[in-house]
């Protein structure tokens, strides 16, 4: 890499992704990751087909997170095949481009991690924290997770960081509304995060974007 990249992502396809994350990312002119459990298709409190779709209209991606978010490690082989290749076909029947995936809670194992690549994705995000070069495994790419304790100096040294080490760091978010959960981020911590981003100057790029990047230079 020849400059730090910043990817954004979102996992569980929460109806506050959509209504409140995106008008966000839109003020700042970003584009994120948005990592969907497909059997959670118009449930309540996630997003629905037509959510997904303006979504994807708008430039933003739509990655599978499995079928059910069940941990996969340890899981039989007809059961693995479900919540990876069976993911990303049901996501594909509804129009959706599919190339990413998320290991739900982050967790895989190396029979895991086989199946997303013949299921045809391009690469694979953990929860595991750290930066990713030209060099790491794109099937196990790390994050920068944030959480309700999280603070917003540290969310702007990894910004920073990925300037000075020109490396890859991918944030991963869950809720966005205040509230006293673990995975409950603030509406006003994202929009100072997303300002950062765009103030830094560095190329922040989907998922999806940052690997066919990387797999054509």
């Amino acid at each position: 890499m020849n400059s730090g990249i910043i990817s954004i992502t979102f996992d569980d396809g929460l109806k506050n992704h959509l209504e409140v994350a995106h008008p966000i990312l839109a003020k700042f002119g970003l584009k994120a990751t948005f990592y969907f459990v497909s059997g959670l298709v118009n449930r309540r409190k996630h997003l629905s087909k037509k959510d997904l779709l303006h979504l994807q209209n708008y430039g933003h991606e739509i990655g599978s997170h499995s079928a059910s978010h069940i941990s996969l490690p340890g899981l039989p082989e007809k059961k693995l095949a479900k919540e990876i290749s069976g993911s990303k076909k049901s996501l594909e029947k509804m129009g959706i481009e599919i190339s990413t995936f998320a290991y739900p809670f982050g967790k895989y194992d190396e029979q895991s991690k086989k199946l997303v690549q013949l299921a045809g994705y391009k690469a694979a995000r953990t929860n595991f924290q750290g930066f990713n070069t030209a060099d790491s495994d794109r099937f196990a790419l790390r994050t920068f997770n944030m959480v309700r304790k999280t603070e917003f100096a540290e969310a702007e040294k990894k910004i920073q960081e990925a300037r000075e080490k020109k490396c890859w760091v991918i944030f991963c978010f869950h809720q966005i509304e205040n509230g006293e959960a673990r995975w409950a981020i603030a509406p006003q911590m994202l929009e100072s995060i997303c300002r950062s981003v765009a103030d830094s100057r560095l190329k922040c790029a989907t998922v999806r974007e940052c690997i066919e990047f990387a797999l054509t230079t």
